[in-house]
């Protein structure tokens, strides 16, 4: 209430104070959303290093979100030293619990061989789970590997189907932006 209350009843100090006590009580999703504080989110200012402190406790507790967010950092030495063996791992976990954005990050990183064994193989697979969580970028990486028989048996049909699907998606959510 205190970080998306209406004007009148945000306090930004306030839920941080709450957050604080909440997370080191063990409560992850409190750790997640300091993560998300700290990171600029909520109207104060972006404080980097305590928000990847943050994130990292919350994707140790198992927060998804926090796992990708966290793998996203190290991909790209976002506050933290770059490392993409370790982005890939935390891509891996978030990944495992269904999130489509680590599905589709790390399906590049297995087709890059960024940070992990060259795998197009699995790369393919993540693109698929990508692709069936919803994941816009996801279907058309799917479609293509289908398309070509990249890392999979090709499939035409199947692989025009996902870049129809998601040339749909974007157009829907251009349609909503």
């Amino acid at each position: 209430m205190f970080l998306l209350g209406d004007k009148n009843n945000r306090d930004v100090g306030k839920a941080e104070t709450l957050l604080q006590e909440a997370a080191t009580s063990g409560l992850s999703a409190a750790a997640m959303q300091l993560g998300h504080l700290y990171a600029g989110r909520y109207e104060m200012a972006a404080r980097p290093e305590d928000a990847a402190r943050w994130y990292r406790i919350a994707a140790e507790a198992g927060q998804s979100e926090a796992q990708y967010v966290l793998g996203v950092m190290l991909r790209h030495g976002r506050v933290v030293e770059q490392n993409a063996a370790e982005a890939a791992a935390w891509f891996a976990r978030a990944a495992e619990s269904g999130l489509a954005t680590a599905q589709f990050d790390l399906g590049v990183m297995y087709c890059t061989g960024e940070g992990v064994d060259l795998d197009v193989a699995r790369g393919a697979e993540m693109y698929r789970f990508a692709a069936e969580g919803g994941h816009v970028d996801g279907m058309h990486n799917w479609g293509v590997m289908l398309l070509k028989g990249i890392g999979v048996e090709a499939n035409e049909q199947a692989g025009a189907q996902w870049i129809e699907k998601a040339k749909a998606a974007r157009e829907a959510q251009a349609r909503r932006a």
